[in-house]
């Protein structure tokens, strides 16, 4: 991990009130785990209660880069806490692969084993898409929408039944063989 963060709170009591706020800045140039890379990401996130914790609507994390198997670049995570400790977020229009993907606002649980996020994709090319896989011998044009859901399972990030299907338009795939038959 490397990085940045700095703090502020404040707190005031007197004739049986409680008030406290604080707020968070954090950089992030670079944070690795087994399954994630986070790299260069920013946030100033406040509260507006840190007993119990919670933010007003629309704190944002700023994202360079995130790879969760997939290369994500230049987006947002929008969330809020509220009182009792729930969380909220949406991911804001991630850049894939020429296009992007985001999110309906969803709710986090306290655990995350089995939790599902459905990313919904937008403009995917499919020939950055290839490009970026190294399927081999694959051309391809066209664009792709559709929806890929992301689940946290035993300690792992799976991408299972997804689906995305050509805009309108079409493309197309093309395999090209090396091999040439002499006769």
């Amino acid at each position: 991990a490397d990085g940045h963060v700095e703090t502020r709170a404040s707190v005031r009591w007197g004739g049986g009130e409680f008030e406290s706020n604080g707020e968070i800045l954090a950089e992030i140039t670079a944070l690795k785990s087994d399954e994630i890379l986070l790299e260069n990401a920013a946030a100033v996130i406040a509260f507006d209660s840190l007993l119990p914790l919670s933010t007003p609507p629309g704190q944002e994390i700023h994202i360079g880069k995130l790879d969760i198997g997939i290369p994500l670049t230049a987006g947002r995570i929008e969330f809020q806490i509220n009182r009792e400790g729930h969380i909220t977020a949406a991911l804001r229009e991630l850049d894939l692969f020429d296009g992007n993907i985001d999110t309906e606002v969803f709710d986090i649980p306290a655990r995350l084993d089995g939790f599902t996020i459905p990313l919904q994709v937008n403009g995917v090319r499919l020939d950055s898409l290839l490009a970026a896989t190294k399927v081999g011998e694959l051309t391809a044009t066209g664009i792709l929408n559709g929806q890929i859901p992301v689940k946290f399972e035993n300690g792992g990030i799976f991408l299972r039944n997804g689906v995305l299907e050509s805009a309108p338009g079409g493309g197309t795939i093309q395999y090209l063989s090396l091999i040439h038959i002499s006769e």
